[in-house]
């Protein structure tokens, strides 16, 4: 009798905490979880009047899965990996432009950097940025 008593109660607990909690984390800006970068392509790229160097040229898009939160002054970071997958070097970007709730923009080419010579792939995050 007393563990169903316990048991009931501890149910009751569970079914009213979890409510709450979920509709506020969902309402929290988090622009780790809601930005999304997809179509991503990172080209080492000859500089002109700099023979044999080399510049880290991203293309991308960015979704803000998010339908209540816009985003803007998004810092994002770039990091290189060598043949063994290896991170080698990174760089970071803060990019001024703002992405509304539940919308996806291509962003413009960004180059970031002088290419690191072992590079043989890169990978980009979004860091954090400003919700309004």
């Amino acid at each position: 009798m007393h563990f169903a008593k316990l048991s009931c109660a501890f149910f009751l607990l569970v079914l009213t905490g979890c409510g709450s909690d979920k509709s506020s984390y969902k309402s929290q800006p988090n622009p780790v979880r809601d930005l999304l970068i997809d179509r991503i392509f990172w080209t080492p790229k000859a500089i002109a009047n700099r023979p044999g160097t080399r510049v880290n040229e991203h293309r991308f898009s960015i979704t803000n899965t998010s339908s209540q939160h816009r985003y803007r002054q998004i810092q994002l970071r770039f990091d290189y990996f060598d043949d063994h997958f290896r991170r080698i070097d990174e760089k970071r970007v803060v990019i001024d432009r703002e992405i509304e709730a539940a919308t996806a923009v291509a962003i413009p080419p960004i180059q970031a950097g002088i290419t690191h010579p072992l590079a043989r792939s890169a990978e980009v995050r979004v860091e954090k940025a400003v919700a309004d």
